[in-house]
């Protein structure tokens, strides 16, 4: 597959319940993905634009940049997310350019059509349409599908020379699946998924910027802070900003961060009480606390900021 190309494409489902009700679910995706000298080779942007049953529309803006992810769902606050600790939304996003780097893998159980041209690329066209095959066992667990696949439609494109997917028209028929009805409760039900997907590679890789509008990793929001200006310990950065509440991962220990933070907040004029991991801060008006724990997990000692109230 290409480091650097654009991919866009639609997805469609229709959901038909055991009372007879239908929904249905339209959208459309674009993916820009460039190379980058960093740990992970590429910088990544995805946008999707869902129309829901009820008429309303979900935009989703997913940004991998460096060290860090960027997410926005319709207009609300970003959240920030260290690119090593991974993200639900890119998970739930990965399949779309999975299928496309497995199906090769397949290509002996696939019907092979003949050659043809997508988007002035030359590609071989394949065909797979058995619900019991090796396709629909590929398939049905990465996309995480429950139910039983009765019926299977994968048309895919593969690029001469280069070996990689152009393009894909997938369509899929479910039975029994686990779905959310509108009130939120597991229930079952009959499905149809549809995606496409549409590849244009690249040799002049576009540069993906960190968005405007969404705060840096290295300005964290503090009550009584202008940006940039919280005092950040050594070896200490960002993990994650969610609903507007940092969390730090530092390699200092719980004790060393607890005399940092002590001293440069005293230096700043902010009272600071309490121990045993929990500090409250207060100044003129302003106040917050920050609980401080181990966490192995993440790899050194966590730094929640939490409001003051």
């Amino acid at each position: 597959m290409p480091v650097s190309y654009q991919a866009q494409g639609s997805f469609s489902s229709q959901t038909v319940f055991t009372n007879s009700t239908i929904s249905q679910q339209l959208g459309n995706f674009t993916i820009l993905q460039s190379a980058a000298l960093n740990a992970y080779g590429a910088n990544q942007h995805y946008s999707l634009s869902t129309l829901l049953a009820a008429g309303d529309k979900d935009e989703i803006n997913v940004y991998q940049i460096d060290d860090y992810i960027a997410v926005n769902y319709t207009g609300g606050d970003w959240m920030l997310i260290r690119r090593d600790q991974g993200s639900n939304i890119v998970r739930a996003i990965q399949p779309i350019t999975d299928l496309a780097v497995l199906f090769p893998r397949i290509l002996d159980q696939a019907q092979f059509i003949g050659q043809e041209k997508v988007a002035g690329v030359s590609a071989m066209h394949y065909r797979i349409d058995d619900p019991n095959g090796q396709g629909a066992r590929l398939i049905q667990p990465l996309l995480a599908l429950s139910g039983q696949i009765r019926s299977l439609k994968l048309e895919v494109w593969v690029a001469v020379p280069g070996g990689f997917v152009v393009s894909y028209n997938f369509q899929i028929g479910i039975a029994d699946a686990r779905v959310l009805d509108s009130a939120n409760n597991e229930v079952r039900a009959d499905q149809t998924v549809v995606w496409t997907y549409q590849l244009t590679p690249s040799d002049q890789p576009q540069a993906i910027d960190w968005p405007a509008d969404a705060p840096s990793p290295r300005t964290i929001p503090v009550p009584g802070f202008d940006p940039g200006a919280f005092p950040m310990p050594p070896n200490t950065q960002l993990l994650s900003l969610v609903e507007g509440t940092p969390d730090l991962i530092s390699q200092l220990t719980p004790v060393a961060l607890d005399s940092f933070f002590r001293g440069e907040l005293y230096k700043l004029g902010w009272d600071v009480e309490g121990e045993d991991g929990l500090l409250r801060c207060s100044k003129e008006g302003a106040s917050f606390q920050l609980l401080i724990t181990e966490d192995a997990g993440a790899g050194g000692t966590r730094v929640t900021v939490l409001s003051g109230e």
